[in-house]
């Protein structure tokens, strides 16, 4: 279970130790499974992306994955990385608007492709 610490009005220590962690669990191990991220797929895939170059030359220095490439290709970057689909993830690139375009999985494609059609709708007049 997670609980959104942000939303408590306030919170006090136990002092007793009748209060102890699940055996074998640690911390640092369960935020690596990226579990906090609200998964989508219980695998990495691997994700390819097109970004306009000013918004995706951050990635250079600040890599989504180890194994993260870029390319420059038609004037766009093209980002590829082993990564594990979350709902983190779609907020992050629906963030860059028109400036990022998702290549593959053609899962994650689609989902986008209809959360945009969506949000589009709500601005015909």
């Amino acid at each position: 279970m997670q609980l959104a610490l942000h939303r408590f009005k306030s919170a006090a220590l136990l002092e007793d130790s009748s209060v102890t962690a699940p055996e074998g669990f640690d911390l640092d191990d369960y935020i690596d499974t990226g579990e906090f991220s609200y998964p989508l797929a219980p695998r990495p895939v691997t994700l390819e992306l097109a970004f306009e170059p000013a918004a995706g030359y951050h990635l250079y220095e600040t890599p989504l994955a180890e194994d993260q490439q870029i390319k420059e290709k038609d004037g766009m970057l093209r980002v590829t990385a082993k990564i594990r689909p979350s709902q983190e993830l779609l907020w992050w690139i629906l963030g860059f608007g028109d400036m990022v375009e998702v290549i593959r999985p053609a899962s994650l494609r689609r989902t986008l492709k209809g959360i945009l059609e969506d949000a589009a709708g709500l601005y015909k007049d």
